[in-house]
C-alpha cells in the first residue's frame, strides 16, 4: 500500500514547479522591455528611496532590482529543490522497505541469514544541502544568463557579465535563507 507523504510532496513540487515558472516569466518580460520604458518604471521606485537615503541614484536602484527579482528566484528555486529532494528520499527509502520485507521474507522462506546493509538505507537519505544549494544555483545561472541575453533583444539595453553576478549572489542569498528555514523546521520538528 502506498503512504501518501510521498504523493503530497510531489504535489507540492509541482506547484513550486509552476510559481518558479511564472516568477521566471515575470523577470523575462522585464528584460524585453525597451531601456525607456523600464527607467520610466524604475523612476518611482527611485524616488521613494530618495526621500529615505538621499544619495540613492538610478544605477543602485536598477541594480537592487536585479539583485531582489533573482533573490526571490533562489528561494523559489531552492524550496522546490529541497521538496524534490525530500520527496526522492521517502520514495526510494519507500521502495527500500519494500524490498528489505521482501528479502527478509524470502530469506526466511529459504532459510538464508543474510540481511540488508543498512548503508542502502542511509543512501538513500537526503545529504544535506549542498544538493539543494547546487541545484538552485545552477538552474538560477542558467536563467540569469538567458535573462541578460534577452536583453540583447531590447532597444537601449545590454547583457552584462557584472548583471549575471549580481543575478546569481542574488539566487545564492535567497537559497540560503531558504535552506536556514528548511534547517530551522527540522530542528523544530526534532
Amino acid at each position: 500500500m502506498k503512504s501518501s507523504k510521498p504523493r503530497n510532496y510531489k504535489r507540492l513540487f509541482t506547484v513550486l514547479c509552476i510559481i518558479d515558472a511564472v516568477w521566471t516569466a515575470v523577470i523575462f518580460s522585464w528584460s524585453l522591455a525597451p531601456a525607456d520604458l523600464s527607467t520610466k518604471e524604475s523612476s518611482w521606485v527611485l524616488l521613494l528611496a530618495q526621500k529615505v537615503l538621499p544619495f540613492v541614484t538610478m544605477h543602485m536602484v536598477r541594480k537592487a532590482a536585479h539583485f531582489t527579482e533573482f533573490m526571490i528566484l533562489g528561494g523559489l528555486l531552492s524550496a522546490s529543490a529541497g521538496v524534490y529532494l525530500i520527496y526522492k528520499a521517502n520514495r526510494k527509502s519507500a521502495v527500500y522497505s519494500i524490498s528489505r520485507k521482501d528479502y527478509i521474507a524470502d530469506s526466511e522462506q529459504q532459510d538464508i541469514s543474510h540481511t540488508c546493509p543498512e548503508t542502502e538505507l542511509r543512501s538513500h537519505r537526503p545529504s544535506g544541502s549542498l544538493p539543494q544549494l547546487c541545484i538552485s544555483a545552477g538552474i538560477g545561472l542558467i536563467i540569469a544568463v538567458c535573462d541578460e541575453l534577452i536583453q540583447l533583444t531590447s532597444p537601449g539595453r545590454a547583457c552584462q557579465l557584472a548583471d549575471m553576478l549580481l543575478d546569481l549572489c542574488g539566487v545564492l542569498t535567497g537559497a540560503l535563507i531558504i535552506l536556514l528555514i528548511f534547517r530551522k523546521s527540522k530542528m523544530r520538528r526534532a
